[in-house]
């Protein structure tokens, strides 16, 4: 009797723990599929953003807080909306939109928690064009996350370019010119959270994210 307890436990708790496990939310798993402007208000942009994670999984309060355009401009803002999103769904998420038109390729910087009540931020891509593809991968910024100061290696190619960053609202909160390949960020003074660094070149605007724990 003790061993069939003892099975029945460990089934349990191995079914517990694979459920947990496998309902882990990934950034990786929301894309953004199409952008229209609200049919109602003509202030309102709708972003269309796909789920593919398993109908089982469940992001709880997801929105958009904001929509940053190619030029690197914060051109519309997002509140929550709704309550959550099941995985293998596509919902429209409304955000207010400053006047102007994203040009392509724009980001979606989406917020959500997973099941476990884990919050994440999300930079996504919109567009014709994929800022996974761009070069922003060739710039390096290390320690990721840090709370003192982060070191951003850039290609000389970017030399003279402009650096900002932002909060997850949009607001820039540093701007200065690039003058070396390796050069400093003082984040002492930001808040914790999840910040987004941007470099704006004659090419567009390329996108990364910075966390302060």
């Amino acid at each position: 009797m003790k061993r069939i307890i003892f099975l029945l436990t460990f089934i349990t708790f191995s079914l517990i723990h694979f459920k947990t496990y496998s309902q882990t939310n990934w950034c990786g798993d929301f894309s953004i599929t199409g952008i229209t402007s609200d049919s109602i208000d003509p202030n309102t942009l709708q972003i269309s953003i796909a789920f593919s994670a398993s109908t089982s999984t469940f992001a709880n309060y997801p929105y958009i807080a904001a929509i940053i355009d190619c030029q690197g401009d914060t051109v519309a803002t997002g509140n929550m909306f709704w309550f959550g999103q099941f995985g293998q769904s596509t919902i429209d998420y409304p955000v207010l939109s400053n006047g102007t038109s994203p040009c392509e390729p724009f980001s979606a910087v989406f917020i959500y928690a997973d099941n476990a009540g884990a919050s994440d931020t999300c930079i996504l891509s919109g567009g014709s064009s994929s800022l996974e593809n761009r070069e922003i991968f060739s710039i390096h910024a290390f320690p990721n996350p840090t709370n003192n100061q982060v070191q951003i290696l850039v290609p000389d190619k970017y030399l003279g370019s402009t650096i900002g960053l932002f909060d997850i609202t949009g607001k820039l909160i540093y701007s200065s010119p690039i003058s070396a390949g390796l050069f400093s960020i003082d984040l002492e003074k930001c808040e914790k959270g999840t910040y987004v660094l941007r470099l704006l070149d004659n090419t567009g605007a390329y996108f990364t994210k910075l966390m302060v724990p």
